[in-house]
């Protein structure tokens, strides 16, 4: 039932973020940032588990991710229990009671909210792109000389080889890097006029580094995990 997937994978993500954040908590002097951030992707392992099909992860004939499969089996056996100790007491009979309680209605009303919450999730999502897809579209080059070249020497310093597109968008307040097949460093337009070019070299290793550890394709990840929980 989808109730059961849902409440384990609940479960498992809530443990694996306590794991985390106790993990981070013990070793905060010798976990280094970059290891501080990859902790994470322990959590996006988990949240994908329910998603693999369940004969990849079934173990053995008393332990398998087909929770489905078990929990008809423990009905049977509850039903075979019931005739068995029918003349037990009245606590035995409502256990049994409960363990044959028909969840399908619960079931439909779990899969009706997540429905209704992947709607409202894609639905802001789609804003958000088209949002990005404006910032795009208002894009232009980089007059100042300047400062593109100091973004060629930031790319060095990077060992970055490949061709990323500098640009200024008057729709912005503070530098972003974005694109999956593209890489667009925009910048707010005259940043010139209120920062040093040094602190300009510190926002492009800052943005860079987005690229270099491929954080916009873990957003995109990350964006479609927001959809699916």
């Amino acid at each position: 039932m989808f109730f059961t997937y849902f409440v384990v994978s609940f479960l498992m993500s809530s443990i694996t973020v306590a794991i985390i954040m106790l993990i981070r908590k013990i070793f905060y002097k010798q976990l280094s940032a970059k290891w501080k951030y990859n902790l994470w992707f322990l959590l996006l392992i988990i949240l994908t588990v329910p998603f693999i099909p369940n004969h990849f992860i079934d173990i053995g004939n008393h332990f398998t991710w087909d929770i489905v499969q078990n929990s008809r089996l423990s009905s049977s056996t509850a039903f075979t229990n019931e005739h068995v100790f029918s003349e037990e007491n009245w606590m035995q009979d409502f256990t049994l009671a409960v363990t044959r309680f028909d969840m399908a209605s619960l079931n439909e009303i779990v899969i009706g909210i997540w429905i209704i919450g992947m709607f409202v999730m894609t639905a802001l999502t789609i804003k958000a792109w088209l949002q990005l897809k404006r910032i795009k579209e208002s894009v232009s080059s980089l007059k100042n000389q300047e400062i593109l070249s100091l973004f060629e020497q930031c790319k060095k310093r990077l060992t970055i080889s490949n061709h990323l597109i500098i640009g200024e968008s008057p729709l912005i307040t503070s530098p972003l890097t974005f694109g999956l097949f593209k890489t667009y460093v925009v910048l707010p337009v005259h940043i010139d006029e209120w920062l040093s070019l040094d602190e300009i070299k510190y926002i492009f290793l800052h943005e860079l580094n987005h690229y270099i550890y491929k954080d916009v394709q873990t957003n995109y990840l990350i964006v479609l995990y927001q959809i699916l929980y």
